[in-house]
């Protein structure tokens, strides 16, 4: 019997049909993040200088750190969900940047350094 299928109840002698739902089970959860690529995006990488001074104290870095978003600290697929409204300037540089109030945005769509972390098994 499919979902939404109409199904005879038995109420003592009588039989009435009645409308049941039956929810699709649950997918397994699966991992957010693959071993192999969140240890790859903690794995240190050289990080030159673009100013002089202007470096890590050991010149490296990581890609997580390189990649993360600069309104919510996490990375991303799309714009970030932390963003409200931006407004630019003319020459395109950032006039204004209006953030959601604290768990009004899916927090579930940034993946999070201890997300990352803890997929490396750090």
């Amino acid at each position: 019997m499919h979902v939404g299928a109409v199904r005879p109840v038995f109420d003592g002698d009588r039989c009435r049909p009645t409308l049941r739902r039956r929810q699709p089970e649950p997918e397994p959860e699966t991992p957010r993040l693959d071993p192999e690529l969140a240890r790859k995006l903690l794995e240190p990488i050289p990080y030159p200088a673009t100013f002089p001074g202007v470096a890590p104290p050991d010149g490296k870095t990581t890609r997580f750190e390189q990649q993360k978003c600069q309104h919510c600290l996490g990375l991303h697929t799309r714009a970030c969900p932390r963003v409200a409204e931006i407004e630019y300037h003319e020459g395109g540089s950032v006039k204004r940047v209006v953030y959601w109030p604290h768990g009004a945005w899916p927090e579930e769509l940034v993946l999070w350094l201890e997300d990352v972390q803890e997929a490396a098994g750090e």
